[in-house]
């Protein structure tokens, strides 16, 4: 019989176990991790703990048989054979036969035999191959991410070097003036015959910087060979919008410029030209535009009202010319009037009877005349028309008034001697009151036709 010392190496204390049922190594658990069937203690550490107080001997026969035994206090315990055991026990060596190489591991230390220590669980330590196979993974995830940054910083950085395109700055330069375009187009359709066009100059001003500025600032744009296309419908846009600004102005200052008949021409070029951006420039397609039109019309209305008032000025000048001339017969048949109430009166005519009848003659002539010409004036406007009618009538009472006159002195002629009778000459104070209203109707709407062309108001006898 020889001893055995409890930490031999044939007890297996140190060898790992393995499942009995699938010969799966336990990795120091109950359950087995892949059949899940329980896996009892290793049998070194069950030797182990029999083993505490007392000393285990083996017969070297290898027959198993306990010779002695016994633990402190009297308690009988049985040393379990290192080498047999339940067929169910885990073993160093799985059950196929075949051992399995495993990486070092950390070793259970057992107590000393007399320490009275209770025996400490193994320690165990993890497999080196999946402590690698985490770092494995690790890295790759680490550098998943830093590749992600980086194709991000790549991409950002190409489109803050790429900024905006050629067209987008070309169409935020052009924004201002289309803006200024929609005002334009509301002021020009606010003119009105008669009207200001004062307000629609200053937006015209202000439109035309606003062109200029654009002009500007598009050609010192950085274009492509793919935007020289687009850079010339811009520049060709812009020029046709500066024309036709400066046309307007010019027409709006001088009506009657002989540019008025180019403005509608003009219009349609600007306007086609900016459309033609549309696919380009958001909102030029369908921006407003001034009126040509619009302007045509407001100007055209200047123009003739403005030949209407030249029209009006030569008629009031040929009336007040036969006003003239019909003064002079005023005073003369005034006179001739004086000569006849002095007959009435008992007293003498400074004059003959042959005098009187050539005076009253051509008072009545002179009259005729003055009426005729007024009915053969050409009056332009209606205005003129109404005035040129009420003459004509002034002359006529006047030259029914005269009549009068010279049937009274006609009464009782013998050719020497004229008898005036004072009941004749009242009669004719109805005539002459007619004649005298028509005429001061006619200088009123005479003096309203002065007013309207600039001419200070009148009031001559005639």
């Amino acid at each position: 019989m020889k001893t055995i010392s409890r930490d031999s190496a044939d007890t297996g204390m140190n060898a790992p176990a393995f499942c009995g049922s699938c010969g799966a190594r336990s990795h120091g658990t109950r359950f087995c991790e892949h059949c899940g069937a329980e896996i009892p203690p290793a049998v070194a550490d069950v030797a182990a703990t029999g083993a505490q107080d007392a000393g285990a001997w083996r017969d070297t026969s290898g027959v198993g048989q306990i010779v002695a035994g016994g633990v402190a206090g009297g308690v009988a315990t049985e040393a379990v054979d290192a080498v047999s055991g339940p067929a169910h026990e885990p073993s160093p060596t799985p059950p196929s036969g075949m051992r399995v190489q495993e990486p070092p591991q950390a070793q259970a230390q057992p107590n000393p035999p007399d320490s009275g220590l209770q025996p400490q669980p193994p320690v165990y330590t993890a497999s080196k191959s999946r402590l690698n196979r985490g770092w494995v993974i690790g890295g790759i995830v680490v550098a998943v991410i830093i590749l992600a940054g980086t194709t991000i910083a790549i991409v950002l950085a190409l489109t803050k070097q790429q900024g905006p395109t050629y067209s987008q700055q070309a169409s935020q330069d052009l924004q201002p003036l289309l803006l200024d375009n929609q005002r334009l187009a509301a002021a020009v359709a606010g003119l009105t015959p008669g009207g200001s066009a004062d307000f629609v100059q200053v937006v015209l001003t202000t439109t035309q910087t606003a062109t200029g500025t654009a002009q500007q600032q598009i050609t010192a744009l950085n274009s492509s060979s793919a935007d020289a296309a687009l850079a010339t419908q811009f520049t060709a846009a812009l020029a046709a919008e500066t024309q036709w600004l400066r046309t307007a102005s010019t027409v709006l200052s001088n009506p009657s410029s002989p540019l008025a008949s180019q403005l509608s021409g003009l219009d349609l070029d600007a306007q086609s030209k900016l459309q033609a951006l549309g696919t380009s420039i958001t909102g030029a397609s369908h921006a407003a535009f001034p009126s040509s039109a619009q302007i045509v019309t407001y100007v055209s209305a200047i123009n003739a009202s403005a030949q209407a008032n030249a029209a009006n000025t030569q008629f009031s000048n040929q009336v007040m010319a036969l006003v003239n001339q019909s003064s002079s017969g005023f005073q003369e048949v005034n006179s001739f009037y004086q000569q006849l109430q002095a007959a009435t009166s008992g007293g003498y005519a400074t004059i003959t009877v042959a005098q009187a009848e050539q005076q009253i003659s051509s008072i009545i002539s002179n009259r005729q005349s003055l009426a005729a010409a007024a009915q053969a004036l050409s009056a332009p406007t209606p205005q003129s028309k109404s005035v040129d009618a009420l003459l004509v009538t002034a002359f006529n009472d006047s030259l029914k008034n005269d009549n009068d006159l010279a049937n009274c002195l006609d009464e009782a002629n013998n050719g020497s001697e004229a008898y005036i009778f004072q009941s004749c000459l009242d009669s004719t104070s109805g005539d002459s009151n007619t004649a005298t209203n028509d005429k001061q109707a006619f200088l009123n709407a005479f003096n309203q036709l002065r007013a309207s062309v600039g001419q200070p108001s009148v009031s001559p006898q005639f």
